[in-house]
């Protein structure tokens, strides 16, 4: 199944991105996590296979008028999509125009995405999908932090992938607005060199938040570094 879904990702990925995404659109984003529902409904597979390409369609779709700027898979199941909203409500109704999220296959999250570090620009074509080293970092149950001092962190921590030598590595960086929590994607092979660059951040530094380790496919070139 993630073999027809990567293929008719990399059919439809075609559309629309200009380099990089403007100020005013980075401000008005939102990161969308399509988990993988456990409760979903059981389908025979031909229906599964009909969902599938009306949620590839719609995400063609969704590129087309610009509401959408990245989207793919997570090798361990579900995926990403990124949004630009003016807000929440509008977020929603972006994303339920998909097929398979109106059919329950996910459990959504989603949240603004401020983007710190890299950006968002257009992939190359022929389009090429890749997969990425893909880190959500969260606060530590129990761990309090002021926001004052949040704010400082994550300045810090925007300082140290723009001036140190892992500015290559790191694509994209950003955080979830008021939640202590965020997103960094990198262009790494392994999550041992993965752990190396994280484990040495300021975010994972101040002992407050953890994170998690995941790969993700999407075109390449759509995360890149903006200088």
């Amino acid at each position: 199944m993630k073999r027809i879904f990567l293929g008719l990702f990399t059919i439809l990925l075609l559309q629309f991105l200009t380099t990089p995404l403007s100020a005013q659109k980075q401000s008005h984003l939102f990161v969308v996590f399509l988990n993988t529902n456990p409760d979903r409904e059981t389908l025979p597979s031909e229906e599964v296979e009909k969902l599938q390409a009306a949620h590839i369609a719609n995400i063609d779709s969704l590129y087309k008028t610009g509401d959408l700027v990245a989207a793919g898979p997570f090798d361990d199941g579900g995926g990403i999509f990124i949004l630009v909203a003016k807000d929440s409500a509008k977020a929603e109704k972006i994303f339920n125009t998909d097929p398979a999220i109106q059919a329950g296959r996910f459990k959504l999250e989603y949240f603004p995405f401020k983007i710190s570090a890299g950006g968002i620009c257009k992939y190359k074509e022929p389009v090429k999908m890749k997969s990425y080293g893909f880190v959500r970092w969260s606060q530590i149950e129990g761990k309090e932090i002021e926001l004052v001092q949040y704010g400082r962190l994550l300045d810090k921590q925007a300082d140290f992938f723009t001036e140190s030598h892992l500015r290559d590595s790191l694509l994209i960086a950003g955080n979830f607005g008021l939640r202590n929590e965020g997103i960094m994607l990198f262009n790494l092979s392994s999550k041992e060199e993965i752990k190396l660059v994280v484990e040495t951040s300021p975010i994972h530094n101040s002992g407050h938040f953890t994170y998690k380790f995941r790969k993700l496919w999407t075109a390449e070139g759509t995360f890149c570094r903006k200088e």
